[in-house]
């Protein structure tokens, strides 16, 4: 047998060195950045909504509503409850429900249709004979959403006739 012996070089060290208190601090500001992280919770934004048009059709109103998913996944919408005033007039309040999924970051169209009362139908004739060159409305209610909140709607704003088209308003 030979007779080995084993040096350590003077420049690695016997003992290990304590770490600073900078770096210590450093380490657990990283472990509890990442710790909070972990419980944040990415909240979808609402669908937004808007008065796309309505026509007239005899003694129905078709109301055309744009609903537009603002986030990067699917929205499923499984109803809508509205309730539509045309100046002073209220137009009878309905649910409807809606079997569509909105692909993300898209807009779809959605059609719905109201009893035109005689009050509703004499208002919107003024429009289209230039007795008024608008007409207020609001438009309040909520989407209901398949497995979430439902969606508030709140919109006021002023149709106006279209130009060569009786019966149609935006």
């Amino acid at each position: 047998m030979s007779d080995a012996t084993c040096t350590i070089p003077e420049s690695i060290p016997t003992t290990a060195r304590r770490p600073s208190p900078g770096t210590i601090a450093s380490l657990l500001a990283t472990l509890l950045f990442l710790a909070a992280c972990g419980s944040v919770q990415v909240r979808s934004a609402p669908p937004g909504t808007d008065l796309d048009g309505l026509v007239l059709e005899g003694d129905t109103l078709v109301l055309r509503l744009l609903v537009d998913n603002r986030n990067d996944v699917p929205l499923a919408l499984a109803g809508a409850r509205l309730r539509l005033t045309l100046d002073s007039i209220e137009v009878e309040a309905r649910e409807w429900p809606l079997d569509l999924v909105i692909g993300p970051r898209n807009r779809e169209a959605i059609v719905l249709r109201l009893p035109a009362s005689g009050a509703v139908q004499g208002t919107l004739a003024e429009l289209d004979e230039g007795r008024r060159a608008s007409l207020p409305y609001s438009l309040v209610g909520e989407l209901r959403i398949a497995d979430k909140r439902d969606a508030k709607i709140d919109r006021t704003g002023f149709l106006h006739p279209v130009p060569g088209r009786p019966g149609r308003y935006r």
